[in-house]
């Protein structure tokens, strides 16, 4: 299983685990317990990556590494340390690769490489280009300090060039509503991560502690994407072979950036119109509340029951039974049949005819019982009473006339309802408040969906698919008078 295997198994490609090199541990003792710290937390496999300095001792890096191996080996034999650097870009880089005084990742061809946080896309790509063209493949430290690789698909476009990409575990672990946090999930859910790593430099502060992003891991990647990530890749560099980043030729891309919404831009775009939305609930609640209180006309229901069986009627047997649940739907049709309701019509003198009757007449039958509820709704509570009355006796009549049997008897009289049944106001406000709210997030929802307006070099890179190299600022409209 591929969740044993992470906890198990994990490699970390970024650790500044050398002690008395750079900022990294200060002791050989602090090593040792940043060690036992990793192994607890599932690394079996660490790149030391001190970071490159001009001039460096590498005799040293090489003899602190092999001290370092034996350290691991104390705490499990199977506990693997290799020797790395962190290289930050210089124009004194690569001859001191070629040189052998700044070292590559496990001794392969792959190196890992650091640029200033403000470092331009136009730059980087130059260094990177020039790298490649040297024989090195390029692995991106921690690229999420990148403010030019946050634009539109540029990770995507120097994948496909041929580097390749790690990330810090802690950039995983964050807020997830942090804008920063999100853009690094994306990134691995969208395929565009070769490699994880702790960054770590003490035991106090950017320790290896990673439960929070393997857990998040774990129960977000597939299994394919997440086995690349902490063991195929890293196994790779440490085999010294090429093929790191074949995961995507391998496992199709589920999330395809331009098809998808940001529900949390949709958010933040519905909580700039929060007071939209609140005064459109009060429009909307207020309207149909007062329509539904001053224009619609109040309406009252009478209801009266009647039971289907005599006492003249045996329930001596199952038939006895089952003859009485077909008899209600024999009265249900012959209630609402035209002679009923026409003579219900004249007696009462009613001003429309029985097909409106109809309309105004529901009848029920209540589950497991053999009573019929016949309800009226009318204006006139005393008038609705009425007519569900003589329908009642109407009908019985009429259906012991015609079935030539008892008629049924009527259970229970209908009385004039003291309080309307519809509207209900206070329904039909909150019907009116939701129906302004939907109506308002539908509204900014398909702004924020159509529109494609380029505003930002962001939009730019993502709906025109051009780098922006340079921009130029607008003149101030207020200083053009002036001159």
């Amino acid at each position: 299983m591929l969740r044993r295997k992470v906890k198990a198994e994990l490699t970390d490609v970024h650790a500044h685990i050398l002690p008395g090199v750079d900022d990294g541990a200060e002791s050989l003792e602090e090593a040792r317990q940043m060690l036992q710290m990793a192994y607890d937390q599932g690394i079996r496999r660490i790149i030391a990556t001190p970071h490159y300095r001009r001039g460096q001792d590498t005799a040293r890096l090489r003899e602190l590494a092999r001290e370092l191996k034996k350290e691991a080996e104390k705490i499990d034999s199977d506990f693997r340390i290799y020797l790395g650097q962190e290289l930050m870009d210089s124009e004194e880089l690569l001859e001191d690769l070629k040189e052998g005084r700044a070292f590559t990742m496990a001794g392969s061809r792959y190196i890992l490489i650091e640029f200033q946080p403000v470092v331009s896309f136009s730059h980087m790509c130059q260094r990177l280009r020039q790298l490649q063209m040297a024989g090195y493949l390029p692995v991106i430290a921690h690229m999420e300090r990148y403010e030019c690789l946050k634009r539109g698909e540029r990770v995507r476009d120097l994948i496909q060039a041929g580097n390749f990409t790690q990330m810090n575990f802690s950039s995983l672990q964050g807020n997830p509503l942090h804008k920063n946090t999100r853009w690094c999930r994306r990134q691995v859910l969208d395929g565009n991560v070769h490699l994880l790593g702790t960054d770590m430099h003490h035991i106090n502060q950017r320790t290896p502690d990673i439960k929070k992003a393997v857990s998040w891991l774990s129960r977000n990647c597939t299994r394919s994407r997440l086995y690349w990530m902490v063991w195929k890749n890293p196994a790779y560099i440490i085999k010294k072979k090429e093929g790191m980043g074949r995961e995507r030729e391998m496992e199709k891309n589920r999330y395809e950036e331009n098809d998808e919404i940001d529900l949390l831009e949709l958010f933040y775009e519905l909580k700039k119109k929060l007071w939209l939305i609140i005064l459109a609930a009060i429009i909307g609640g207020g309207a149909f509340g007062l329509y539904s209180k001053m224009i619609l006309v109040p309406k009252y229901t009478s209801t009266a029951m009647m039971y289907v069986l005599s006492k003249e009627t045996t329930l001596t047997s199952l038939a006895d039974l089952q003859i009485g649940s077909q008899l209600t739907q024999d009265y249900k049709v012959m209630i609402t049949s035209r002679p009923v309701l026409q003579q219900v019509v004249d007696e009462l003198g009613l001003e429309y005819g029985y097909k409106a009757l109809r309309e105004k007449l529901t009848i029920d039958n209540p589950k497991d019982t053999r009573i019929l509820t016949l309800s009226v709704e009318d204006p006139d509570p005393i008038l609705a009473a009425d007519i569900v009355n003589t329908v009642a006796e109407c009908s019985s009549e009429y259906i012991g006339e015609i079935m030539e049997m008892i008629p049924p008897k009527i259970v229970e009289e209908g009385e004039a309802a003291v309080a309307p049944t519809s509207p209900n106001v206070k329904k039909n406000a909150v019907m009116g408040a939701a129906g302004g709210i939907f109506l308002v997030c539908a509204f900014v929802a398909v702004r924020v969906i159509v529109n494609d307006t380029v505003k930002t070099e962001e939009d730019v890179e993502k709906y025109l698919k051009l780098s922006v190299l340079a921009s130029v600022p607008e003149k101030d409209k207020g200083k053009r008078g002036q001159r």
